[in-house]
């Protein structure tokens, strides 16, 4: 199947695992290691043995041009660098040029590599963001007289190097800065959820032969760079990770190569954590994909999304984190797949661990801190995102207005890590099953009670793929008829889990007033239908009953003896 086949020689996914470097004792002395691929060496200097620029080499010159006052604007750009790039803030927008540099897993040590790359980005961003890829641009230096050309969508032969030119927009409002601002919520992950779902979707799938054997590869040059860096990240955490990994992998492949027979495997965004998302204009604006590897950027549709998930919950926003989640699978109306989640998760924190560590390779004093602090926060995660969770189904019924999606929201992720419960509320499939985005409102012509039965046997169904899988489930629907809430629990009979039931107990003036003040909400309810439920017939109530009040969350989590 390639590079990553050759690496390994030619064995199976699980014998790569078994017996490539990243699986040895991780306290053992890795100044050296032999892999079944050959030797590799580890310098002092960064954790992979790589080459970097430094302020030197063939692309100093230029650099010291382009901060020059009057080249990009009339003042002087502001200038950052990345692991792999130079930023240049000027006016309205941003310049990038692709560093000279050589990484295990990345290389742009020749000046075709950078072209190519520079390009790649222009093209495979635009799929998320084309207002924001204006072109490239070439370089071009005689001599010294240094001359910047036109942007395009082509390569200059002759330019010295290429310009990544791109619209600005305020880097205060990248999601990584909101989210530790604590201005990231709820409703944008899920607005941000449909975005990635959309994306995914859209998104030509094709068969991927030894998706398995990808997977192993990437995750053992995750994990070497991890160990190598054990003394600074804890070598109790990388022990542990390394041990667990490991076996959650082997577990894992069969299902892996599964769905990439299945056409789930995609060349997708490969690099999607908070600081590549932006708020632009109110609307979150999805950039800078992996553009120098494809073969790293073609992963599984959930891990892609994972990458997302698992940032927010490594921030403290576990319950913005599940309701992105839970938001992406509703809108693909696909889930299959989900045992794979903690694995999943638990990678795309071992890359932020491992990227963190480079970083605080190439700093120093104060930012080198930072970075080592992050990586030790990011290899944590890595460990505490492979728990498995416990099947089990919670079903949270009452008529509008009486909190249901607030429990339900506040319940998730305390039933699992990686991702959370799974959410499934029947506002958002009754929309979906009528081809509408969710907060789209429906006429009351269309609640009729076949399209209600309908609702209720997608919402059990769904339920039901999910428990079969090992994963947490809660129902939230109003689960008024005696019927809906025995078919809810014999569910969770049929497959053998933990069922509860809680009834929220509210009373109508308080309804009304909550579903008055609904905006931007999947449920269509109005006052007057607030009004209509409260004569109700709701039978035998076997189900536990709680007040649907400002301490419904917590009573239900009592009630369910979880963590509070």
């Amino acid at each position: 199947m390639g590079a990553a086949e050759n690496r390994c020689g030619g064995m199976s996914a699980e014998l790569c695992i078994r017996s490539c470097a990243w699986n040895r004792n991780p306290r053992q002395d890795y100044s050296s290691i032999q892999t079944p691929w050959g030797p590799e060496t580890l310098d002092d200097k960064t954790p992979s043995g790589d080459h970097t620029d430094g302020e030197a080499g063939n692309q100093t010159a230029i650099l010291q041009h382009l901060a020059k006052p009057g080249v990009l604007a009339a003042d002087a750009p502001k200038r950052m660098m990345t692991h792999g790039a130079y930023v240049f803030l000027a006016g309205d927008r941003a310049y990038k040029l692709k560093r000279d540099v050589k990484y295990s897993y990345m290389d742009f040590s020749t000046q075709a590599q950078r072209a190519a790359a520079a390009l790649a980005e222009i093209h495979i961003n635009r799929r998320t963001a084309p207002e924001l890829y204006l072109g490239v641009a070439p370089v071009f230096n005689n001599g010294g007289d240094i001359r910047i050309g036109d942007v395009s969508d082509e390569l200059t032969a002759s330019a010295q190097e290429h310009l990544v030119v791109m619209h600005r927009f305020d880097e205060t409002q990248t999601l990584d800065v909101l989210a530790d601002a604590g201005a990231v919520d709820g409703a944008l992950a899920e607005r941000l959820a449909v975005q990635i779902a959309r994306f995914h979707d859209a998104t030509p799938g094709a068969v991927v032969e030894g998706a398995a054997m990808k997977l192993a590869s990437i995750s053992g040059r995750t994990m070497r760079d991890l160990v190598a860096g054990a003394d600074t990240l804890g070598d109790e955490v990388i022990a542990k990770l390394h041990e667990a990994m490991q076996a959650t992998l082997i577990q894992a492949l069969s299902e892996v190569d599964e769905r990439g027979q299945a056409g789930l495997v995609r060349r997708l965004h490969g690099d999607l954590h908070l600081g590549n998302v932006a708020l632009i204009e109110g609307a979150p604006v999805i950039f800078d994909a992996l553009e120098f590897d494809d073969a790293m950027a073609t992963v599984d549709v959930l891990h892609d999304a994972a990458f997302l998930g698992m940032d927010l919950w490594t921030r403290g926003l576990q319950d913005v984190a599940a309701r992105m989640w839970s938001r992406y699978l509703a809108e693909r109306q696909d889930y299959s797949g989900l045992a794979l989640a903690p694995v999943f998760f638990s990678m795309r924190a071992a890359v932020r661990a491992k990227t963190a560590l480079h970083r605080a390779g190439l700093a120093e004093g104060e930012e080198a801190a930072a970075s080592l602090t992050e990586a030790q926060r990011y290899a944590q995660a890595a460990l505490a995102l492979l728990e498995r969770p416990s099947a089990r189904l919670v079903a949270i019924g009452g008529l509008s207005g009486s909190g249901k999606t607030t429990v339900a929201r506040t319940l998730a992720p305390s039933l699992a890590v990686a991702g959370g419960a799974i959410h499934i509320r029947s506002d958002v499939i009754r929309k979906l099953q009528q081809g509408l985005p969710a907060e789209e409102k429906l006429p009351s012509a269309a609640y009729t009670k076949d399209a209600s039965a309908a609702v209720y046997e997608a919402m059990f169904d769904t339920a039901t793929a999910c428990l079969k899988q090992g994963v947490p489930v809660i129902l939230d629907a109003v689960f008024a008829d005696p019927a809906e809430r025995a078919q809810a629990e014999a569910v969770a009979n049929r497959i053998n889990v933990p069922f509860d039931g809680v009834w929220l107990d509210c009373a109508t003036d308080a309804r009304q007033d909550r579903v008055a003040a609904r905006t931007g909400d999947a449920s269509d309810a109005t006052p007057e239908v607030a009004v209509r439920q409260a004569a109700y017939d709701l039978g035998a109530m076997r189900w536990r009953r709680i007040l649907g009040d400002d301490d419904a969350p917590a009573a239900a989590k009592r009630a369910l003896k979880l963590p509070r």
